[in-house]
């Protein structure tokens, strides 16, 4: 470079990158005159319009061989460059609003081998969980912040299983098979298990199972559960199941209220999970559950303070049930207990 002349564009976008590079300072593309000859490395602040600026260590700035000889291979990976990657980025400019008199910026020291690609884009932080990442301050280094719409959740972890209980009807405990049964014996775990066959939500005898959990423990963090079958099958409600008809849909609706009412009981007692388990399609049940898929698993989904979790049994089942049409064999048991074990590790519920 020399002191006069005028530069053209692609000069002073050079300049301006190996203003970042060397520590200068350049106004209106136009080099500042070089102090005296020194032997050292010089510190100087920038100023302007009173406000402070950027601190930055310069190298020599002497208008010597020697000084140039050192910018040469700056200036020749600068000049291989593409035009695209001469643009200045968002951050870049912040960068050289700040060293070029803006706001207070922080002390900071390019090293002499930094690309202009490296001086653009700063150091690489992040901050908070994952979300999208915004543009540089005047620091130049990009942070990541925001999170996903579902509140984060903390890796409760895996205890001794006495915090983990399992509520519900015939498809939690068929005698010799059930879900419970298959989970305690998976995992590994002795979770405490209370489904009963023949039992229903709305005449309150599955809420009472979660009762009497409380009552021995009331250390319960997740509770895995089934009901609201028996309240169709077992009643008149079950008449037009194969079509959800009018009278399943209403029982359904009651369901879901039941339901609500038990999970806000269980996050009013420090319950952080729920695994709800929904019945399976096969049989002359799919018209009956796909209405319930559609009015209960957004219940599920919004549920608040305990997080609700949606197990679609047909995930693992296929729609293969026993011979009666209605219960899982005990493979299919297995397969939702594996699917629950896998679910409760991935999404860090207690265990």
């Amino acid at each position: 470079m020399t002191k006069n002349g005028t530069k053209s564009r692609e000069t002073q976008r050079t300049a301006a990158l190996l203003t970042l590079l060397f520590g200068e300072l350049i106004a209106c593309g136009q080099a500042a005159p070089p102090p005296a000859p020194t032997d050292g490395a010089q510190t100087s602040a920038s100023t302007s319009s009173g406000a402070a600026g950027t601190a930055a260590t310069q190298a020599p700035s002497t208008p010597t061989s020697s000084a140039q000889t050192a910018a040469a291979p700056a200036m020749s990976a600068a000049a291989a460059m593409p035009a695209k990657a001469m643009m200045m980025t968002a951050s870049a400019a912040s960068a050289m609003s700040a060293a070029a008199g803006g706001g207070a910026g922080s002390p900071s020291s390019q090293s002499p081998d930094a690309t202009p690609a490296m001086m653009a884009s700063g150091s690489a932080g992040t901050t908070g969980t994952t979300g999208t990442t915004s543009a540089a301050g005047a620091s130049g280094a990009p942070s990541t912040t925001g999170g996903s719409a579902e509140t984060a959740h903390e890796d409760l972890g895996k205890g001794d299983g006495s915090d983990v209980v399992a509520i519900g009807d015939s498809w939690m405990n068929l005698g010799a098979t059930g879900i419970q049964q298959s989970l305690v014996r998976l995992s590994m775990q002795p979770y405490r298990v209370y489904g009963v066959p023949g039992t229903r939500l709305l005449d309150g005898v599955i809420p009472s199972q979660y009762t009497s959990a409380k009552r021995e423990n009331p250390d319960i963090k997740t509770v895995v559960m089934t009901g609201g079958g028996n309240d169709i099958l077992l009643t008149g409600a079950g008449v037009d199941r194969s079509t959800a008809g009018p009278a399943t849909m209403m029982q359904i609706d009651m369901i879901g209220e039941g339901l609500v009412k038990l999970w806000t009981e269980m996050g009013a007692d420090g319950v952080k999970d729920i695994v709800y388990i929904e019945y399976s399609r096969g049989g002359q049940s799919e018209a009956a559950v796909n209405y319930a898929t559609e009015k209960l698993k957004p219940l599920c989904d919004n549920n608040m303070p305990a997080r609700c979790h949606w197990i679609d049994s047909d995930d693992f089942l296929m729609k293969m049930l026993s011979g009666d049409g209605i219960h899982p064999t005990g493979a299919g048991c297995d397969k939702i207990a594996t699917g629950v074990i896998a679910l409760m590790e991935e999404r860090g519920l207690r265990r």
